[in-house]
């Protein structure tokens, strides 16, 4: 079963949800809130407004955000995340490494790396 409210909400994936304005769940599992929003994958969410999350178990939130990559996440504005297991925050950021965290223009794990090394 699925359930759609709001204005034009779809929900096409079996036991999906969709709420909101013209928001769509189209993964089976998927659930899709706020304005003009997608959850395409498998168990996906996305939430905020312009925000498309299509990799399976992936979160896009924010504005304007796209999750591609499986179990991936991001969250903020005009941002995407590509690699699986990777996570971006903030804005105007593109994460493509599998495995990254992505903060600002910052990759966490790549400054650990240099600071581990050093010692």
């Amino acid at each position: 079963y699925s359930h759609a409210g709001g204005y034009q909400c779809i929900a096409s994936g079996s036991s999906s949800y969709a709420e909101g304005f013209m928001s769509q769940a189209l993964g089976a599992g998927s659930h899709a809130e706020g304005r003009t929003t997608t959850a395409n994958g498998e168990n996906s969410h996305a939430q905020g407004r312009d925000t498309t999350a299509s990799g399976i178990c992936s979160h896009a939130g924010g504005e304007n955000t796209n999750a591609n990559g499986a179990n991936s996440f991001v969250h903020g504005n005009n941002s995407q995340v590509n690699g699986d297991f990777s996570f971006v925050l903030g804005r105007n950021i593109t994460g493509n490494q599998d495995d990254t965290t992505y903060v600002d223009s910052l990759n966490i794990k790549q400054i650990l790396t240099e600071i581990i090394s050093s010692k």
